[in-house]
């Protein structure tokens, strides 16, 4: 089968999203597909290259600026942005090109912000029956993909102007076949919204990106957690406000005082870095990792004996989560959007409420007291939990649901090779 990925974001320094569609690019790649993939570049005039064993194209949407400086422009040049990224004719037509001369059996779209609903009327035409959407976030139904403040509250409620965004929106995703998203929770919100008024809806959880045998061998090197007063806690994501960073830092600067010898490592990139290393990066109990990937990643995931997402908005879904599963690390994640549909309370972690400093302090107390009997307990139960997200797993599901498009039907997909 020949397979088209859209992704305005592509790997790492794209966050979760970008993470997601490599994984699943690689994953369809090694299962024996011919899979290309279509993403943001420096040039208006699209390349093609090979990277990392897949082709990939590259070409930078004609805009004010490019997708990743979203946050970093006055408001009237984002409000004008984002009036050119409902219909971004450039895109259209680089879009046609590309499709024509792969001419896939399913296309595939992931972020679409920065490439603009462009990417879905122009497949749906071309390619009928083939096309799919997952959503990362909630950018199909709101000018801010994240919900936050007013116009989140306004694409909540369908108010004006908000509205005739969607509205707009729905007519240019009329032509997608399937729509996905990694939660029940963000399915159902944005097809209530209206959007994607002729799909069929499924949800299909995201992948940690390791397959069967990686994990595997990984949960054969690993040792249950420390607790008690060895416990390490880890934050793993972007320094953005909306990760509720600030919020974890005080709740484990709070905790220090009756635990001094307890240590929060920090891992990730964003604006906040240079605000938090001032504030406690002289202090021998945080320790900021920078940015890390691959075996800095796994590192950190092995020292750790809780992982934290104490995300101030209404995560998707949590790709941090998982990855904690993976190396049977238990999660006090917030109780918001997807995650506590990833998180069971008192088997792979705890939930608290959002923001909550005094909470989040609290459930990180009760992790430090846990004897070691209980936390190696939630290990075992993290790791089995780990399988159901295993690059092997959502592949198949994928593929079962490309092989149900109406276009598709009949079509012989093959399933993964056997290593």
């Amino acid at each position: 089968m020949k397979i088209v990925l859209i992704s305005a974001l592509f790997g790492v320094r794209g966050g979760g999203s970008g993470v997601i569609a490599q994984h699943l690019a690689r994953g369809l790649a090694q299962s024996g597909h011919q899979v290309a993939v279509i993403t943001t570049g420096g040039e208006s005039r699209y390349s093609v290259a090979e990277e990392q064993g897949l082709c990939v194209y590259r070409f930078r949407p004609a805009n004010l600026y490019p997708l990743e400086e979203k946050d970093t422009h006055p408001v009237w040049q984002r409000v004008l942005w984002q009036i050119i990224d409902i219909y971004n004719v450039h895109c259209a037509g680089v879009f046609r090109e590309i499709l024509e001369k792969e001419a896939p059996d399913v296309i595939h779209i992931h972020k679409m912000r920065g490439f603009s609903g462009a990417g879905w009327q122009t497949a749906a035409r071309l390619f009928p029956g083939r096309v799919v959407q997952t959503c990362h976030d909630y950018e199909s139904m709101s000018p801010d993909g994240l919900m936050r403040g007013l116009v989140g509250r306004m694409a909540l409620r369908k108010a004006w102007p908000v509205r005739g965004y969607q509205l707009i929106r729905a007519g240019l995703s009329r032509g997608v076949s399937l729509v996905t998203a990694p939660s029940r929770f963000t399915l159902e919100r944005i097809v209530e919204s209206g959007l994607f008024g002729s799909a069929r809806p499924g949800v299909i959880a995201n992948t940690h990106g390791w397959s069967d045998a990686e994990l595997g061998a990984i949960h054969a090197r690993l040792s249950p957690p420390a607790a008690g007063k060895d416990t390490r806690f880890l934050f793993l994501g972007r320094l953005e406000a909306e990760k509720g960073i600030r919020e974890l830092c005080a709740a484990f600067a709070r905790l220090l005082g009756d635990h001094p010898a307890l240590q929060l490592e920090i891992a990730g990139w964003g604006t906040l870095e240079g605000e938090l290393r001032d504030r406690y990066g002289d202090r021998p109990a945080f320790r900021f990792l920078g940015g890390v990937d691959g075996d800095s990643k796994e590192a950190a995931l092995s020292r750790a004996s809780v992982v934290l997402v104490p995300s101030l908005v209404e995560e998707v879904f949590g790709l941090t989560v998982v990855e904690a599963f993976a190396f049977g690390r238990p999660v006090i994640a917030s109780r918001a959007g997807g995650l506590p549909e990833l998180v069971r309370e008192g088997e792979t972690g705890w939930l608290v409420p959002p923001g909550d400093v005094t909470s989040l302090e609290a459930c990180m107390r009760s992790a430090v007291k846990m004897n070691s009997s209980s936390m190696e307990s939630m290990h075992r139960t993290c790791l089995q939990s780990s399988t159901c997200f295993s690059m092997e797993e959502v592949i198949r599901c994928y593929l079962q649901e490309y092989q149900a498009l109406p276009a598709v039907c009949g079509y012989p997909v093959p399933g993964p090779t056997q290593e």
